[in-house]
This record gives structure tokens, C-alpha cells and sequence, in this order.
């Protein structure tokens, strides 16, 4: 017995078997997360077995904590009863892949960037926008201490050098707190666009998520950097090489928590599948915001935001979804 219906987003026409009921997955046509009816074409409500199925799933998911026993959840970061920190392996949260990399395509990139872009741009453009706006503004009192201190030093002779050293020891630590506001702030946008890319329910408060994230993104920035720094100053081959290869580290970091600089050395692993595509989508993304530059650069607040969230989406499509009980959604029986 089959269920047929239809895509709510682009309205194709797809089958599955029984066994798929109320199952979430990915239309092949729009790429858009869509669930699986529970009544099939016999007009059989198999709502009672999808329920079932799932308190089996969940009572299957359900492990113990490793200090105290009690029971967590997949998703659970932290013992609920002693605070203990779950590791990834104890967590175990099904991200839905079979551990292979695909390489993704344009046209599904883009096709399916804009199409989340005009469901939620709200969301895209104002979560960009709000997470740019706090970052410059905890840069301003580092900025103004600076500024004191340069006409401090001009004006002030010999008998202000104590002044000027304190506004500009003042201004240092002000610009070190500001750059981590700011770049806390990058890690809760990031984790904004994945949460509208994986069709979770996220909000503006989702930009003020990212702090657990913030001392390993700091690092893995740095490093990488320093590496495309070092590439370019070589030749400017290494340098694009290094950039191709290591692109996809922010979002490994934030999607799977990798300890310390892991996701910086796993991003090869998923890049390599696809450099070709990333130079291509990179010189799709410079025209792209090259449009809203010429636009009087108000369309760059429109351009920039779509332009970020198309790169979210190439991360997503080079992983190898998998459905809610792990079964290849390209095994699905559509047509």
C-alpha cells in the first residue's frame, strides 16, 4: 500500500510506502523539509502505529548519564540532576547522516536558499542585521578611549603620559571585550541561518546562543587565518587552497559542538567534495553582492544575508541526510 500527496511548498507529486508514514524528510523536488501523511491512498489512518513507532524510538534514544545515572535526552549537553557535561559519543544526538559527504549543487543551493529567504526574511535579514549592528556598537567604547588617548597625547605633553597610558590600556582591554561581543554574536547568527536551514524553531534570541561555542571558534578562527595568511604570502595558490578546504569549519563547530580545533581538521574531509563548486559558488556569491553594492549599497542589507545563507545551505547539502529512523531519504520510494 502506498501514500500519495502532494509537496506543501512546491506542490509535487510524490508516493512512499506505508511504512514512511509521518516520517520527516526532504522534497526531491524543492528540497523542503516536508512530513509524510499518515493516512495512506486506501484511505487507512496509520496514525496509531506512527505513534507507536515513535514512543519506541524515544524509549530506545533514552540513555543514562555516566556520573549519576539519571536519564538524559540525545539533545541533552548536561546532566539534568548533577550538571555533569555530556561528551558528543554520550550524547549521541541522531543528526540524521550516514557519515558520508556529497558534493552539493548550485542550482539546489540557491534555488533552495531563496526560497527560505522569502519565507523568513525577517529572520535572515534581521538576525544579520541585529548581530552587526551589537558587534560594532561593543567596538565603540574602545574606539572613543582610543580616540581619547590619541588627543590626550598630542595636547597633553610629558604630564599626561600616565593619562594616556591608562586610555589606551583602557581602550586594549575595551577592544578585546568588544571582539568577543562581536564575534559571540557571528556564532548566534550562524547558529540562526542552520536553525532556518534545518527548519527548526528559532528567533532572534537564538543570536545570544552561541556563547559555549565562542573560546573554540576563536581559536579555530585564528588558526585558519593564520593559514590562508600564510598560504597567500607564499603564493596565491596555497592560500585558495587553504581557503577551499577549511571553509566549512564554523559550521561543523556549531552544528556537531567538535572539541577544541577538531572541526578545523574534519573540514577538509567535507570540502574536498566539493572545491570545484565552492569556487563557483564564491564567484556567485562576489556577484551577487556586487548587485546590491550597485543598488546604492541599501541592497547589500538584502544581498549579504541571502549571500550567507546560501553558504549555510551548501554545508547542509554536502552532508548525506539521512530520515528520522536512518534510512537514506534517496532510497524513499518517490516519484
Amino acid at each position: 500500500m502506498t501514500i500519495e500527496f502532494t509537496c506543501v511548498h512546491c506542490g509535487k507529486a510524490l508516493s512512499t510506502g506505508d511504512e514512511k508514514a509521518g516520517r520527516k524528510a526532504k522534497c526531491p523536488g524543492c528540497s523542503e523539509p516536508i512530513q509524510v501523511p499518515t493516512v495512506n491512498t486506501e484511505g487507512v489512518d496509520l496514525s496509531a502505529r506512527v505513534g507507536a513507532a515513535a514512543t519506541s524510538q524515544s524509549r530506545a534514544s533514552t540513555r543514562k548519564c555516566p556520573m549519576c545515572g539519571h536519564p538524559a535526552a540525545p539533545s541533552d549537553r548536561s546532566c539534568s540532576a548533577c550538571g555533569e557535561e555530556l561528551t558528543n559519543e554520550e550524547r549521541a544526538v541522531d543528526r540524521g547522516r550516514t557519515g558520508e559527504f556529497v558534493a552539493f549543487d548550485l542550482g539546489t543551493v540557491l534555488s533552495r536558499s531563496w526560497q527560505i529567504f522569502k519565507q523568513d526574511m525577517g529572520l535572515v535579514v534581521g538576525g544579520q542585521l541585529v548581530a552587526g549592528l551589537l558587534g560594532v556598537s561593543a567596538l565603540v567604547p574602545a574606539l572613543g578611549l582610543g580616540i581619547a588617548g590619541a588627543i590626550t597625547a598630542d595636547q597633553g605633553g610629558d604630564e599626561a603620559v600616565p593619562v594616556v597610558i591608562a586610555l589606551f590600556g583602557g581602550a586594549f582591554v575595551l577592544g578585546l571585550i568588544g571582539i568577543a561581543v562581536a564575534l559571540w554574536l557571528a556564532v548566534g547568527a550562524q547558529l540562526l541561518l542552520l536553525g532556518l536551514v534545518r527548519g527548526k524553531d528559532v528567533s532572534f534570541s537564538t543570536l545570544f546562543e552561541g556563547r559555549r561555542f565562542l573560546g573554540r571558534y576563536v581559536l579555530c578562527s585564528i588558526l585558519y587565518n593564520i593559514m590562508v595568511q600564510i598560504g597567500s604570502q607564499l603564493c596565491v595558490i596555497p592560500g585558495l587552497l587553504v581557503t577551499l578546504l577549511f571553509w566549512p569549519y564554523q559550521y561543523i563547530l556549531i552544528d556537531d559542538d567538535r572539541p577544541h580545533i577538531q572541526s578545523l581538521l574534519d573540514a577538509p574531509k567535507l570540502a574536498s567534495k566539493s572545491w570545484l563548486m565552492t569556487i563557483v559558488l564564491a564567484v556567485v556569491s562576489a556577484g551577487i553582492n556586487l548587485l546590491g553594492v550597485l543598488a546604492l549599497f541599501i541592497g547589500v542589507l538584502f544581498t549579504a544575508p541571502y549571500v550567507m545563507l546560501a553558504w549555510c545551505v551548501a554545508y547542509d547539502e554536502m552532508l548525506d541526510r539521512m530520515d528520522d529512523d536512518g534510512e537514506d531519504l534517496e532510497q524513499a520510494q518517490y516519484s
